[in-house]
């Protein structure tokens, strides 16, 4: 592994504000493609990469055979990928549910499968913990990740995480759901 890469993994790990920032241009640039698909998720996504990147090279994965600037572009595409794929997967429509209005024009048949999506998704929101459904309804108020933090006295990024983690908990139920479904 030549000189310079060991020494921007090493700066990048012990925080160096140089090789963190040369990092971050890397991840951005590697996941260009993916932002307009990934919308809201970036940020999120782009936390996560740096955070995958900081435990790959603690523990020495990178063993240098390619540039730094390779490996970094594959975890991101990497990373971007697998975010957009499971984006495709189902997940409650919260909004729908809290926002909804009435709409005649939509045929008996259509009115029937939607009252039938919206009994699901409401007996899934009924089921999650509280603390997920009071932060969606901040979310859904328009109020920012920093706004919300400082309501709550938590880090921005420990807000992010916990949206997160309601997030793949409904997955996970809905998932569940569907098994259950499947196996009557």
């Amino acid at each position: 592994m030549p000189a310079d890469d060991r020494k921007l993994i090493a700066g990048f790990l012990t925080g160096e504000p140089g090789a963190v920032a040369q990092m971050e241009r890397w991840v951005a640039a590697a996941a260009k493609p993916y932002r307009a698909r990934l919308g809201g998720e970036w940020e999120d996504l782009r936390q996560d990469v740096m955070l995958e990147l900081t435990r790959l090279f603690s523990e020495g994965r990178f063993r240098g055979e390619s540039a730094v600037v390779s490996y970094v572009w594959r975890v991101a595409n990497n990373a971007c990928l697998k975010r957009i794929r499971s984006l495709s997967r189902w997940a409650p429509d919260v909004t729908e549910l809290l926002q909804r209005t009435k709409d005649g024009r939509r045929t008996a048949d259509e009115r029937l499968v939607e009252e039938s999506r919206m009994e699901s998704i409401r007996r899934l929101v009924e089921r999650m913990p509280a603390e997920c459904i009071a932060l969606w309804r901040r979310i859904l108020a328009g109020q920012s990740y920093p706004s919300m933090a400082a309501e709550l006295s938590i880090a921005e990024g420990t807000l992010r995480v916990r949206v997160l983690r309601c997030r793949q908990k409904a997955m996970e139920m809905r998932e569940q759901e569907e098994g259950n479904k499947g196996n009557k």
